[in-house]
């Protein structure tokens, strides 16, 4: 997976495009990439992580099957690999500032985050929540 920093500057002017990571089982998207995965189709669980150093926050959307077998004509696949897919995205939404600062954050500290130990703990809040 590329470095959290390249994923955010990836993500900072994304307009079309939901870049999905796989961590074990998992499949991660983060900041826009999970507002339009969140848009347009299911996810398992979003949170937020607040960096307490720099105030900054980010969201994060996990899913469980990624996109195999899901059928829906907003979206088709750009590039795969094993570790990562680029989805191009025919339809986009506005509102993702809004959507972002709606959410209350659940891990404030981002060092202390296990990528594959955060949809285990934090999927049942949000599910509940």
């Amino acid at each position: 997976m590329e470095n959290i920093q390249q994923i955010l500057k990836k993500e900072r002017y994304n307009e079309n495009q939901i870049y999905l990571y796989k961590v074990d089982d998992y499949w991660f998207a983060y900041e826009r990439s999970a507002f339009y995965m969140f848009s347009i189709c299911c996810v398992d669980a979003i949170f937020k992580i607040r960096d307490p150093k720099e105030e900054n926050a980010m969201l994060i959307a996990v899913m469980k099957k990624g996109v195999d077998g899901i059928d829906n004509p907003h979206f088709s696949v750009f590039e795969k690999s094993d570790n990562s897919l680029i989805i191009n995205c025919s339809t986009t939404c506005k509102g993702f500032q809004h959507w972002k600062d709606r959410f209350i954050p659940l891990v404030n500290d981002m060092d202390s985050v296990n990528t594959k130990n955060e949809y285990y703990q934090y999927a049942n809040y949000n599910y509940q929540n």
